[in-house]
């Protein structure tokens, strides 16, 4: 039997209708037995991928983390490393794509956004989500990510079961639409994991960044293996930058259309974000996400192009092709994307990966 193709229409139909079996088992087993996380001070102190897994654990969540350093272990390739170094060289645009394109991208997603918009966190908190969002990518991302001293091993298992259980109250509340989906299904997630590397790839070149093909993919690969430890089926992780396109046009096709929950998503973000640019009067976020993805889906966001829009893009299209010729040290880059991160956070109480007690923690 053929194998699918991770754009294949019937294939992705069919992913819509699953969760995640380890995720969603591990989360109804620990609802079950009364254990909540966000009271436990081991599982707060539980960061790194060293760290013995501690002994006060129930036996199922220490199996769960003990599965993903198995998992880790047996993908680890050179495509980490390579994808490392192209985040490094690319630090402070690959996380302003985040506001900008990425999240507004998934927002566009009708179905996806059902899930999204019920997370009060989510709609109420554009600022947390998006901060919580740059630490996971932080954790991910960084050199050295899976290694002993890295977070992503267990930053990637937390997020993982903050998914569980958000798919496991959505489902609880019986106001939930079977036309909708699985919540956080199979498809919406393989949808997100292009959204964090193909789709921001497509962002810096629309910048005006040269990105060299191979670079791109070695950027994708590692979002690949992120995406597995996420619990995406293997069988929709791209094996190649042209499945990738494919399956991102096809994800478009299925699922992007007007809703209101989606419109409400980025309206909030692009509040949030021009909140943030107040001292800067020329940047305008909704313009930007608008030329960032482009008339149809700013049409599906329900974006206006602001007359600010072809001098915003033309002075970025400009200031950063001219920067992706000049010599550039990543990790100077990356340091400095740190230092902006650590000031937008300074003084927030930021618990990203929690596991939800219901939609509104």
């Amino acid at each position: 039997m053929e194998k699918s193709r991770p754009y294949d229409p019937t294939h992705l139909a069919s992913m819509r209708r699953c969760g995640d079996p380890l995720g969603d088992d591990t989360v109804k087993a620990l609802f079950d037995i009364g254990y909540n996380p966000m009271v436990k001070e081991d599982y707060s102190s539980f960061q790194f991928n060293q760290q013995t897994i501690p002994g006060s654990f129930p036996k199922i969540l220490s199996d769960y983390f003990a599965v993903l350093r198995q998992e880790t272990s047996q993908f680890f390739d050179n495509s980490w490393e390579h994808g490392q170094q192209f985040f490094a060289k690319y630090a402070q645009e690959l996380l302003a794509m985040l506001g900008f394109l990425s999240l507004p991208y998934c927002y566009a997603a009708a179905d996806g956004a059902q899930v999204l918009h019920r997370s009060q966190r989510i709609r109420k908190s554009p600022e947390k989500r998006l901060l919580e969002t740059a630490a996971f990518v932080f954790d991910v991302s960084e050199e050295g990510a899976f290694s002993d001293g890295g977070k992503g091993i267990i930053s990637c298992g937390k997020v993982r079961l903050m998914h569980a259980a958000i798919r496991y109250h959505i489902l609880k509340s019986g106001d939930w639409s079977d036309d909708y989906g699985t919540p956080i299904n199979q498809e919406d997630m393989a949808g997100t994991n292009l959204a964090f590397s193909l789709i921001s790839v497509r962002g810096l070149r629309k910048l005006g960044y040269q990105i060299e093909p191979e670079e791109a993919w070695h950027f994708i690969s590692m979002w690949n293996n992120i995406g597995r430890l996420l619990g995406v089926d293997p069988s929709l992780l791209p094996n190649n930058a042209r499945e990738a396109y494919h399956q991102d046009k096809a994800i478009a096709r299925r699922n992007f259309r007007k809703s209101e929950e989606g419109v409400a998503l980025t309206r909030a973000l692009h509040e949030y974000m021009q909140g943030s640019f107040a001292n800067s009067s020329s940047i305008d976020p909704a313009s930007i996400t608008a030329y960032l993805v482009g008339g149809e889906v700013a049409e599906i966001l329900d974006i206006q192009e602001g007359r600010s829009l072809s001098l915003v893009a033309k002075g970025l299209s400009g200031l950063n092709a001219m920067q992706s010729f000049l010599r550039r040290d990543g990790s100077q880059r990356l340091d400095q994307a740190k230092k902006m991160y650590q000031q937008q956070i300074s003084g927030k109480a930021l618990e990203p990966f929690r596991l939800l007690n219901d939609l509104t923690d």
